[in-house]
C-alpha cells in the first residue's frame, strides 16, 4: 500500500527553493513552457476584446488554476531527469505526456470539466448581479470596484471560486506527477492526491497560498511574470510528489 509522509508546515517554501533551483539548471528548456501559457494567455485576451466580451478574461485567468496541472506536466519529467542526473531537452519535454497518454489525457479532461463548470457558474453569477451588458477592460474594473452589485459578485464569486479550487486542488495536486511516475491510473492518482492533502492540511493549505499568489502576480502582469513563475511552480510540484509519497523525508503512515 502506497504510504503519504508527514511533512512539516514549512516545507512548501523548500520545495519553492527546489523548484527554483530546477528552473535555474534547465531554464531555457523550462521558459518555453512558460512562454507557452503566457501566449494562451494573450490570445484569450485578444480573442475577448475581438468579441467585445472582456468579462470573460477574468473568469478564464481565475479558472487557470484549476488546469495547471495539465500544462506542467513537461515540467514534472525534466526535474525527474534531473533527479535522475538527466539533462532535460526540448524533446524529452515534449514526449513527457506519451509516458501516460490516457491516464494523462483522462485527468485532463476531469480538469477541463471542472473549468467549464466554473466558467459557466461565474458566467451566471456576473448575469445575476451585474447584469449581461458587455464592458471594456476598463469599464468592467470600475463597475466590479465601485458599485454594490458589482462588490457582490466579487464577494460571493470568490467564496464560490475558492470551492472549485479547493476541490481542484486537493484531485490534482500531485495526481499528474503520480500518473507520469507510473505509479496508477489517474482515478487512483486523484484518490492519492486527496490523501496526501488529508495528511498534510497545513502545508498544503500553505502551499496553496503561495501558487495562488504567485499565479495572480504572473497574470496582473498580463501573464508577462507566468513565463518564469508557472515553470518555477511546475518544478516545484515534482518536489511536493517527492516528499510525499516519492523518495521523500518524514515521519510515513499507511
Amino acid at each position: 500500500m502506497i504510504t503519504v509522509a508527514r511533512v512539516e508546515i514549512t516545507r512548501p517554501w523548500d520545495w519553492l527553493s527546489r523548484g527554483w533551483e530546477d528552473f535555474r539548471h534547465c531554464w531555457k528548456t523550462s521558459i518555453l513552457a512558460g512562454l507557452l501559457v503566457a501566449v494562451l494567455g494573450w490570445i484569450q485576451t485578444w480573442a475577448a476584446m475581438r468579441l467585445e466580451y472582456m468579462v470573460i478574461v477574468p473568469i478564464l485567468a481565475t479558472g487557470f488554476a484549476l488546469v495547471a496541472p495539465l500544462f506542467a506536466v513537461s515540467l514534472y519529467d525534466s526535474s525527474r531527469r534531473l533527479a535522475k542526473g538527466q539533462e532535460p531537452s526540448v524533446w524529452t519535454m515534449i514526449a513527457a505526456p506519451c509516458r501516460a497518454p490516457g491516464q494523462l489525457a483522462l485527468l485532463g479532461l476531469m480538469l477541463f470539466l471542472f473549468l467549464l463548470l466554473w466558467v459557466r457558474v461565474a458566467s451566471l453569477l456576473f448575469a445575476l448581479f451585474v447584469g449581461s451588458e458587455n464592458f471594456s477592460m476598463t469599464g468592467l474594473m470600475e463597475r466590479m470596484l465601485t458599485t454594490a452589485d458589482g462588490l457582490t459578485f466579487l464577494i460571493i464569486g470568490t467564496a464560490i471560486g475558492a470551492v472549485f479550487a479547493l476541490v481542484a486542488y486537493g484531485l490534482s495536486v500531485i495526481s499528474a506527477q503520480f500518473v507520469l511516475a507510473g505509479r496508477g491510473e489517474a482515478f487512483s492518482a486523484m484518490m492519492m492526491s486527496m490523501r496526501a492533502v488529508a495528511a498534510n492540511p497545513g502545508p498544503m493549505l500553505l502551499w496553496a497560498w503561495i501558487i495562488s499568489g504567485l499565479l495572480l502576480i504572473g497574470i496582473v502582469t498580463w501573464y508577462v511574470g507566468l513565463i518564469v513563475i508557472f515553470p518555477v511552480l511546475g518544478h516545484a510540484s515534482w518536489h511536493v510528489y517527492q516528499d510525499l509519497i516519492g523518495e521523500g523525508q518524514g515521519t510515513r503512515q499507511s
